[in-house]
């Protein structure tokens, strides 16, 4: 698997759009908050700054956690179910790091 961030485990994938039927475009965040930047569209796998992660020394190949539009996964989360142990870890971080930008 090639080293990108759509393929580590830190990264949060969310989906932007009118419904789960119609999303308009999918931004990554890295829950590592090691990417240069905050937030981007992914673009269809094809933007470049998806290849930061072949420098990244936080990067964990894996799964990232997707944030589809209807927000039906982030209830899950929420309420404390994850289908993986890495996913749990991700979004517990990226709430927290959340929570600190959040206080300044």
């Amino acid at each position: 698997m090639k080293r990108r961030c759509d393929n580590c485990r830190w990264a949060i994938m969310q989906d932007y759009g009118y419904s789960n039927y119609t999303v308009e475009n999918t931004n990554m965040i890295c829950a590592q908050r090691a990417h240069p930047e905050r937030e981007f569209d992914r673009f269809y796998g094809e933007d470049k700054r998806l290849l930061h992660a072949e420098k990244c020394e936080h990067y964990g190949e894996g799964s990232p956690v997707e944030l589809d539009v209807d927000g039906e996964n982030e209830d899950e989360f929420r309420r404390g179910i994850f289908s993986s142990q890495a996913e749990r870890e991700a979004w517990e971080l990226h709430v927290t790091f959340g929570l600190l930008e959040d206080q300044r």
